[in-house]
């Protein structure tokens, strides 16, 4: 019987060793982690203030858009996903009240972006664009609200009335 509890006591102190070290093994990886992280309020990708960065995108119309032929007055240029159901309510949401343009970040006639480009509205241009951090942009959806070449306002994700 004695030899039954101590066989005991050394499997919980097993256990109870594993778990200590474990335990610091997550420890030391969120401090890890924690130095790459950004700090709070930092802003990803543009931000309301910044010049429209140049860029030059092939339109699903056949056309070209480059930052130079943006309109002098207000535009809206929204990143979606492919996959993005956020995007989606987006891109039901545009009002339509100022040149817009629609730029999908996937690959031209991948299944996933060509749904994305089906629910583009008819008054938006669109294009597809491949690289995924292009404009600097690490959320999706993204919509710029730019004037006169500069960004005017930023919104990440479905702002508030947009059907969510």
């Amino acid at each position: 019987m004695i030899s039954l509890l101590w066989a005991a006591v050394l499997v919980l102190a097993g256990a109870v060793v594993l778990n200590l070290v474990l335990t610091f093994a997550v420890i030391r990886r969120l401090r890890e982690s924690e130095g790459t992280r950004k700090p709070a309020g930092a802003t990803q990708g543009p931000a309301a203030g910044d010049p429209v960065p140049a860029f030059t995108v092939t339109l699903t119309s056949g056309g070209t858009l480059t930052d130079r032929d943006l309109p002098a007055g207000d535009a809206t240029i929204v990143f979606a996903l492919p996959g993005c159901a956020p995007c989606t309510k987006v891109l039901a949401a545009l009002p339509g009240t100022v040149p817009t343009f629609v730029f999908v970040m996937g690959e031209p006639g991948d299944e996933g972006t060509e749904a994305v480009l089906a629910k583009v509205p008819s008054f938006a241009s669109a294009a597809v664009i491949a690289d995924d951090r292009a404009f600097g942009v690490e959320m999706f959806p993204t919509t710029l609200h730019i004037t006169g070449g500069l960004i005017r306002k930023v919104e990440n994700g479905v702002p508030a009335g947009a059907g969510v």
